[in-house]
């Protein structure tokens, strides 16, 4: 899969990354790409120094952290054209290393 965005044409690959740099200039965190499973459609996104963790350092698993996961489907669903998923798996804030984002962009 190929598309034109922003006048240049990027492969997956090269969408998915897009993705990754955006968020991390827009200062939401230093976004990385951990896994790519093209043939399943899916991205795993590692994040450290999160906006959301900075400053809500001590919550709970079950507290309100949407604001990357929302970021994360609004740029995506830009991106890839269509609808995508986006679940937090891990979370900074309660301790783990980073946060980290699986994106399903792929039915």
């Amino acid at each position: 899969m190929s598309k034109t965005l922003k006048g240049m044409e990027l492969s997956e690959e090269e969408l998915i990354k897009y993705i990754a740099d955006a968020l991390t200039v827009k200062g939401y965190g230093k976004f990385e790409v951990k896994e790519i499973r093209e043939s399943e459609g899916i991205v795993i996104f590692s994040v450290t120094e999160n906006i959301e963790c900075s400053t809500l350092k001590e919550l709970k698993e079950n507290a309100w952290k949407g604001l990357i996961v929302g970021m994360l489907e609004e740029l995506a669903k830009e991106v890839f054209g269509r609808e995508v998923k986006v679940k937090e798996v891990m979370y900074k804030c309660i301790k783990q290393p980073y946060c980290e984002y699986i994106v399903k962009y792929k039915e």
